[in-house]
């Protein structure tokens, strides 16, 4: 396959041991180190090795909607919701199927285009109705189907996140669709080709199953010898890394949630700035990133113990140098320990954490109520929209205490 003027994208002609034919499609993407704010400066290489001596077109789908114009594309089908900005960086995919109406039987005029509607209404693995439009419609995205004279064709697109899990949804539709019996009847009337007529009166004046002749008519034409698909997503490049991961077990924090001690560890060991754990390795080229904290997921904060990790992307020097990299991490430990907390920085962080709040995103409403149902369990009333987010209090034996580890 040619694939060599400029501007076109990466892609790879794959055919799967089923005969299915697949173009995989790509957009590069180069990601971003984040930089922690500056609030550690006191930290000298020659304190660092004094301590260290010590120790991530055809016929329309015709699935009725209440979008406007700008749904449809061009005059092929009816789109399942709202179309995204072209603007936007999204997933897409589309099957293609080497059969349309030409394939109906003679008998029943307009199968093709009926059975491209019922493949939509559930599978095995995902039976709920709609589940797939439900999804993309949740995540930016749309689907949209349409059957030709000798092609079928399904696509939808998405925001790239949720891709992995709509292109599992859609692919279902084609692997082990239900075509349920008792849904017949209802797309009948929902089909605009076909009608009572050719899809039901004329068929059971004949003695004819619609059912039966439906499951052998998709055994028959959705077929992967006539299958092509197009996927297009962004691919991140993968390089083999070696990474520190160092981990402590605490006594259970959550009732120290208004403190938070381990979030102002974490703040410290994780600083990328003069003077910090990070600023130290680069310059002796032993590592190029560090993060480092805990959650409120219940594996890791429970009523049997906290977890707090520090995770260390080594160089290849770096992993040469392991054991020094950790004499390192607890040379800068034993320097917290020694000078002990500063308030300025609990307020410098709370600041930071006060500011990302007043202008965080809405989320979605269904994942915003289960974090509150959670939260009610874990927080106090007064602090049940904001417990997990927000510094409240400074407490310098708390964090004395917690540092201890």
């Amino acid at each position: 396959m040619r694939n060599s003027l400029s501007g076109l994208r990466p892609s790879k002609l794959i055919t799967l041991p089923n005969q299915l034919r697949a173009l995989l499609i790509s957009d590069v993407l180069d990601k971003n180190r984040h930089v922690c704010p500056d609030h550690v400066d006191t930290l000298s290489d020659h304190e660092m090795s004094q301590d260290e001596a010590s120790g991530e077109s055809g016929e329309e789908s015709g699935h009725e909607s209440d979008m406007s114009d700008c749904d449809m594309e061009g005059e092929d089908g009816i789109s399942h919701g709202m179309p995204l900005e072209h603007n936007e960086k999204k997933s897409a995919a589309a099957l293609c199927i080497g059969n349309g109406s030409f394939s109906d039987p003679e008998d029943i005029p307009g199968f093709a285009h009926f059975l491209e509607h019922m493949v939509f209404m559930g599978s095995e693995k995902y039976p709920k109705e709609n589940e797939l439009d439900d999804f993309l419609g949740k995540h930016g995205g749309y689907s949209n189907a349409w059957t030709d004279c000798e092609r079928t064709c399904f696509y939808f697109e998405i925001e790239r996140k949720y891709f992995y899990k709509a292109l599992d949804k859609f692919a279902q539709f084609f692997i082990c669709p239900l075509l349920l019996e008792n849904a017949v009847d209802r797309e009948i009337q929902a089909v605009d080709s076909g009608n009572t007529d050719t899809l039901k009166k004329i068929p059971e004046e004949k003695g004819l199953n619609i059912y039966e002749k439906l499951r052998a008519f998709y055994e028959k034409i959705y077929s992967a010898q006539y299958m092509t698909l197009a996927i297009h997503s962004r691919v991140i490049p993968v390089k083999n890394t070696d990474k520190l991961v160092i981990t402590w077990a605490y006594p259970p924090l959550l009732d120290k949630y208004r403190y938070k001690p381990l979030d102002y560890l974490s703040v410290l060991l994780s600083h990328e700035g003069k003077g910090s754990i990070l600023s130290y390795l680069r310059k002796k080229f032993w590592a190029t990133s560090i993060v480092g904290g805990t959650s409120f997921d219940g594996l890791e904060c429970n009523s049997t113990w906290t977890c707090f990790s520090l995770e260390v992307t080594l160089t290849d020097k770096g992993f040469n140098n392991y054991l020094q990299v950790i004499q390192v991490i607890f040379a800068y430990i034993n320097i917290l320990k020694r000078e002990g907390p500063k308030k300025w920085i609990f307020d410098e962080h709370k600041m930071i954490d006060d500011t990302r709040f007043r202008w965080k995103e809405q989320i979605d409403p269904i994942d915003y109520v289960e974090k509150i149902a959670e939260n009610m369990q874990m927080f106090e009333e007064e602090d049940i929209l904001t417990g997990r987010l927000l510094l409240f209090e400074y407490d310098e034996k708390i964090l004395i205490n917690d540092d201890k580890g």
